[in-house]
Order: C-alpha cells, then sequence, then structure tokens
C-alpha cells in the first residue's frame, strides 16, 4: 500500500507493522515480568526490597516520604491483587494487538476495532499516571521534575499518533478490505434476452 493515511512512514504497511510491534514488545514487557512475580513470590520480594532502598537512599520530605512508604506497605499487601489486573490488562491488549496484525496481514478492518478501544482506554490511563508522576517528581528532584514530563509527554504523544493512524486508517480508507472472491460462472444468472432468442430459434 502506497497510500498515505495521516503521518508520512507511520501510515504505510509498514508502519502499521510497527505499530503491532511496539504494541506486543510493550504488553510482553509488562506481562512476562508479572507473571514472573506472581509465580515466583521471590520476584516480587526482589521488586519490594529495590524500592525499599531506593526510598531510604533518597532524602525527601518527611510527610511525603511517609506516603510513599504506607503506599509501598498498602500495595505490598495487594500485590497479588495489582499483578492479576496488570496480567489481565496486558493480556486483552496483547489479543487485539494480535488481531490487529491479522488485520495488517489479510486486509481487513473490522479487526481494528479492539485495538483501537483498548489503546485508546491504556493511553488515557497512562496520561493519567505519567501527571501524577510528574507532580510527584516536584518532591523528589529538581532535575528530574524537569526531564520526566518532557519525557512523558514524548511517549504520550507517539502513542496517541500510533492511535490516529489506526483510527484513520480504519475511518476512511475505503479500499482497506479483504479481497473478495470471483464470482462463479456457473451461478450467474441467464440473460433472458439470450433465452428468448433461443426460444424462437427452436420455433
Amino acid at each position: 500500500m502506497s497510500e498515505v493515511w495521516g503521518c508520512g512512514w507511520l501510515s504505510s504497511q509498514g508502519g502499521l507493522f510497527l505499530t503491532g510491534g511496539i504494541s506486543l514488545i510493550s504488553c510482553l514487557t509488562v506481562l512476562l515480568p508479572s507473571l514472573y512475580c506472581l509465580v515466583k513470590e521471590a520476584g516480587w520480594t526482589m521488586l519490594q526490597n529495590w524500592m525499599s532502598s531506593w526510598l531510604v537512599s533518597n532524602h525527601w520530605d518527611v510527610d511525603f516520604t511517609k506516603v510513599v512508604w504506607e503506599g509501598l506497605d498498602l500495595l505490598d499487601q495487594h500485590h497479588h491483587k495489582f499483578l492479576s489486573v496488570l496480567i489481565a490488562i496486558s493480556t486483552i491488549h496483547l489479543v487485539s494487538t494480535l488481531l490487529l496484525i491479522h488485520a495488517t496481514l489479510f486486509k481487513d478492518r473490522k479487526f481494528f476495532i479492539p485495538w483501537i478501544i483498548t489503546d485508546f482506554i491504556l493511553n488515557i490511563i497512562m496520561s493519567i499516571i505519567f501527571i501524577i508522576l510528574t507532580l510527584l517528581m516536584f518532591f523528589i528532584n529538581l532535575v528530574m521534575a524537569l526531564v520526566f514530563p518532557m519525557l512523558a509527554v514524548l511517549v504520550v504523544v507517539f502513542w496517541f499518533l500510533l492511535w490516529r493512524n489506526i483510527l484513520t486508517m480504519y475511518t476512511s480508507h475505503k479500499r482497506f478490505q479483504p479481497v473478495q472472491p470471483m464470482p462463479d460462472i456457473r451461478q450467474v444468472a441467464p440473460n433472458p434476452k439470450l433465452k428468448s432468442i433461443k426460444n424462437s430459434s427452436e420455433i
């Protein structure tokens, strides 16, 4: 496909495969560690120890540090539920990504719909998380408070760009359809004019 739907190289068929590949890697990056930490308690313990040591090594505001400790304790108490939610969300989006790749291979736009819906929801959730983390960065480090928002904006804009291209392809590209089989000649209805001429000749 050589047509351009909206954003240059991201709008080609190669851009579709790139979107599917990035989405696939992102899903597996969340899914596999979450599965490991849920199955192996040592995995979650290692992660918990790393977060605790990182918190101890940084000298923040006392009230803020206390709130973070309480949040980590609450997360540790319910980490099975937290990991289960992450696994469920990653699995759903992984299936949607596979359907997106299937739609790209077989040119069937209806399989874009699950990915468009799930990715839009995840983009909203990711934006909210980045906004909260940006506010928290002011309590951690001034440099991080300046750098993190710029990186967060780049990530969010890039993901929304991918989502918009898929949505544009689904809504406006009329030729992105599955190949229709050729009609069987034997099933074509006979021409009534030819039939009348045949009957008159027989008379």
